[in-house]
């Protein structure tokens, strides 16, 4: 799972490395942007974020993954962990905020292109579900069974032990599991 599109894991030593270069890293912060573009905003969505900030907050991240890169102390620590931590940490911080959101706009695209009101009401409700558990109960569920992370990963992003890890994985389950049958979502 850390190694991005296949290759090796990418370390803050290995960033540093490349911003020595010719044109100061600017290429291997070219690709890991792209290469991880899709799942971290894809996380940001399930997070919660509304449509209209999830670009910036990914630009966000960035910009705050560059400046740890440049003051880190810990260099063997892997690109994708500080990635995953910084966008679930300017998730929340957005979260705390509760800005409204306007009808369908919290829709990624192409989910009611097809005009599918059944698939639409579904999505609403799953999503309406996760917007329902706790914080730190929905970013524990969503990096383990969307994002695809294991315990250990998940306890290295935001920092708490993995058998907290696995007991807030846990309790999430059963929330989302309770959420969705009182919004009738079929999970079929």
């Amino acid at each position: 799972m850390l190694a991005p599109m296949g290759e090796r894991i990418v370390t803050y030593r290995d960033m540093r490395e490349a911003m020595r270069g010719d044109d100061g890293g600017r290429a291997a912060w070219t690709q890991l942007y792209q290469g991880y573009r899709v799942r971290v905003l894809r996380f940001l969505e399930v997070l919660g974020v509304p449509t209209r900030h999830v670009e910036d907050l990914y630009q966000d991240t960035w910009a705050t993954l560059a400046r740890r890169v440049q003051t880190a102390s810990d260099m063997d620590t892997p690109i994708e962990l500080s990635l995953f931590k910084i966008a679930g940490n300017h998730a929340r911080n957005l979260h705390k905020k509760k800005e409204p959101i306007l009808p369908g706009e919290d829709l990624p695209e192409g989910v009611c292109e097809s005009y599918d009101p059944v698939a639409c009401d579904q999505f609403r409700r799953v999503m309406e579900a996760l917007d329902s558990m706790g914080d730190k109960y929905r970013e524990v569920f969503v990096l383990h069974e969307v994002m695809g992370f294991t315990p250990a990963e998940i306890a290295a992003i935001i920092d708490v032990p993995i058998n907290t890890v696995r007991s807030r994985l846990g309790t999430a389950r059963m929330q989302f599991h309770e959420a969705c049958n009182r919004l009738g979502v079929n999970r079929g």
